[in-house]
């Protein structure tokens, strides 16, 4: 039996935009394991029948020896569970599984930026080390997959990975079925606005709610 190993910063991440591609291994009989923090989404995927160890990354923060931590115990996992594909979202699950990987050798790592995350909202010594832990990386993956044309550019710019070592995707995708288009059109004539995001100032709050004082 062949085994894919999912890592995520959180249970939810996998649970709500990866559901599809984890049933795809499972009905194709692959064993699938899944290594997120302990949390209700991932004892979810549990009763699908995904196998759960338990690795609490730690978001948005500096490297520090929580992340240490977490490095080796990826690391016995890989060495115990024997994977044949790995596949990692977010920054440290897809720096630390990478350098892992790269350790025991023979293991295929697929690594998704999904975005890049509260480090590079403003430079600094965060940003600066993340570049790093991408540069040292990125080059032991097999496949870098982007969902933004924008972050590609900026890691071919920097050097944190090689030309040929990536591939550009549309995006996570929208089950269509479980989001259903609802007809919201204003029945006093008034406009209709909405906004695609959690409520944070680079998610573009501020500039929404100017948006919304124009049309008013």
């Amino acid at each position: 039996m062949k085994t894919i190993i999912f890592l995520a910063n959180r249970g939810y991440a996998l649970k709500n935009s990866r559901l599809d591609i984890i049933s795809h291994f499972l009905n194709a009989g692959w064993k699938v394991i899944a290594c997120v923090a302990d949390d209700l989404d991932g004892r979810d995927l549990q009763k699908m029948g995904v196998e759960l160890e338990i690795v609490p990354f730690s978001r948005g923060a500096a490297l520090g020896y929580s992340d240490v931590k977490c490095y080796f115990q990826i690391l016995s996992i890989f060495s115990e569970r024997s994977p044949d594909l790995v596949q990692a979202f977010h920054a440290k699950p897809v720096i630390l599984s990478a350098l892992a990987a790269k350790m025991l050798r023979g293991i295929k790592v697929s690594a998704t930026i999904t975005g890049l995350g509260h480090a590079f909202v403003r430079e600094g010594f965060v940003s600066k080390l993340a570049g790093l832990g991408y540069r040292v990386a990125l080059p032991s993956a097999d496949v870098t997959i982007f969902q933004n044309s924008d972050d590609r550019a900026l890691f071919l710019r920097k050097g944190w990975l090689k030309k040929c070592d990536h591939k550009l995707i549309i995006g996570s995708g929208v089950d269509v079925a479980r989001f259903k288009f609802v007809n919201r059109a204003s029945k006093v004539g008034r406009p209709v606005i909405s906004m695609l995001g959690r409520l944070l100032a680079q998610k573009g709050v501020n500039e929404l709610i100017e948006v919304v004082d124009i049309l008013a």
